[in-house]
């Protein structure tokens, strides 16, 4: 009988070490959840502005579209423009203009070019995005 009140002490003392052991257990688990629910509003707010970046770059890439479009069509109004004006003068002043149809049409390629390289850049960042 005198072993006994021993016992119930150790098993009282070993209820209160898993209780608190429990304790430590659901106050961790409510700090992991807190953590965990601002992880994800994070994730969220990460998500629309990935969203938003994606239609800044396809409005970018529309953008860079109809200035090529724009470019070639002048480049072909500027080419058909040119060409009448040499058919009309046969002497040394359609050379002259035969010279500069050539240098404009350069120039105007090159910024064709550079476009289509600005283009492909943003194509290139929207893979990434």
């Amino acid at each position: 009988a005198v072993g006994f009140p021993r016992q119930f002490q150790e098993l009282q003392d070993r209820v209160a070490a898993i209780n608190e052991t429990l304790l430590q257990c659901i106050l961790s688990t409510y700090v992991l959840s807190q953590r965990l629910d601002s992880h994800h509003e994070a994730n969220k707010d990460l998500e629309r502005n990935l969203d938003e970046l994606r239609l800044f770059a396809g409005a970018t890439d529309c953008r860079l579209q109809q200035q090529t479009t724009c470019v070639e069509a002048m480049c072909g109004l500027l080419v058909r423009n040119l060409e009448h004006m040499l058919e009309q003068h046969q002497s040394s002043l359609a050379k002259v203009m035969q010279e500069r149809l050539i240098s404009q049409s350069m120039t105007m390629q090159a910024a064709k070019r550079e476009l289509d390289q600005q283009a492909m850049k943003v194509q290139a960042a929207e893979t990434r995005l």
